[in-house]
């Protein structure tokens, strides 16, 4: 029950007090009660066990009916007794036990007659069953609710991987193809070039100049069609943009995604690229899983030239980190390309910082073809 629902029902069963009987209006018992019951239920977020404030309350109810002598008036004490069994879970029922007996002991004790007794404590019993039910309900429909979102969230992780799979099988295929032509193909045509090349020194004829030709302009296209093969990879930045958006969309959080200079354009090898995805992708998936952040920041800088930083933040809990396996194996990839990891809570921030050396990236790529 929710609290300004249940605060509005019990300033209801009060107002019912002095509709009952009149002259309560002008008891001073009357005000001073109510004004005990609602002051106690507006300090509710103020206790760390509202059971007890309840067990108080019920009591402080119960003693203005049994001093007032009214016959109309248990709704209120009830509605506090019964709060224990809808906040706690079925293995703590115990604890609006108090307040409960509180009730039936002031039912018992009412000066109105062993057949209105009987009644009241009949009625009670009807209302607490009622009440408690739904409570039940409620709770099994929130842990329901739950285990759906619970189980929609999987079925996002499990097609995300799905198509993560898919995409690098496809990026595995493009890359075996363009290394069988690479090497295939142009060695051959490289080896065809230089065989014409001696033919036309030991003998001048313009048709060997000519298949010459053909067979250089062949292998410029071979490569131009084996780099456009391999550009149609998406690698680096371009991979993680799609992902940040794949997120977006699948997670309902807002990624703020900045660059330095430098950052987009310098070339990374297929490790640094991977190593980066990577980081991206579990630094994601680890703060919408275990902090449950609305707001991310993902910043990419190169620093001095010669240093690649990636850093990842988000709102979580002051507790300390433990590396599970995504975060060990990131370290892992990173301490690989020379690099360094650091994982912390700092401020109510969680902050994922990785970085790694580029100074020979340029001398790896340009050399992938010669």
């Amino acid at each position: 029950m929710a609290y300004w629902v249940r605060v509005a029902f019990i300033f209801a069963g009060i107002v019912i007090w002095p509709l009952s009987d009149k002259t309560q209006l002008v008891e001073p018992l009357f005000w001073l009660t109510s004004g005990l019951i609602l002051g106690g239920l507006l300090s509710e977020p103020l206790w760390r066990r509202p059971m007890w404030l309840y067990s108080l309350l019920t009591a402080i109810a119960c003693v203005y009916i049994l001093l007032a002598g009214m016959d109309a008036a248990w709704l209120v004490p009830i509605l506090l007794a019964v709060y224990p069994f809808a906040r706690t879970s079925s293995g703590q029922w115990q604890a609006g036990a108090l307040p409960s007996a509180l009730v039936a002991a002031s039912i018992l004790c009412s000066p109105t007659g062993i057949a209105a007794t009987f009644v009241w404590l009949l009625t009670t019993v009807i209302l607490f069953y009622m009440m408690w039910q739904f409570a039940l309900w409620h709770r099994q429909n929130h842990q329901q609710q739950e285990k759906i979102d619970e189980l929609q969230y999987e079925q996002k992780q499990l097609r995300r991987r799905f198509l993560e799979h898919e995409d690098a099988a496809k990026q595995r295929e493009r890359t075996r193809i363009a290394r069988d032509v690479h090497d295939s193909v142009g060695h051959q045509l490289t080896a065809l070039m230089m065989q014409l090349q001696v033919a036309e020194m030991k003998v001048q004829d313009p048709v060997i100049a000519e298949a010459k030709q053909t067979a250089r302009t062949a292998l410029a296209e071979m490569r131009s069609a084996v780099r456009a093969l391999e550009s149609e990879e998406e690698r680096g930045v371009a991979m993680i943009i799609r992902l940040i958006r794949k997120l977006e969309a699948e997670g309902h959080v807002r990624v703020t995604f900045t660059t330095e200079a430098g950052a987009l354009s310098v070339p990374l090898s297929e490790e640094q690229n991977v190593a980066l995805y990577r980081f991206v992708q579990e630094g994601l998936t680890n703060a919408m899983r275990h902090s449950y952040a609305k707001e991310i920041d993902v910043h990419l800088a190169v620093v001095g030239k010669r240093t690649y930083v990636a850093t990842l933040k988000n709102e979580a809990k002051p507790e300390a980190v433990r590396e599970g396996f995504g975060l060990t194996q990131l370290r892992n990839r990173f301490e690989q390309l020379h690099g360094w990891f650091r994982a912390s809570n700092e401020d109510g921030m969680f902050i994922v910082e990785g970085a790694f050396p580029i100074e020979r990236t340029t001398a790896i790529e340009n050399d992938s073809f010669s």
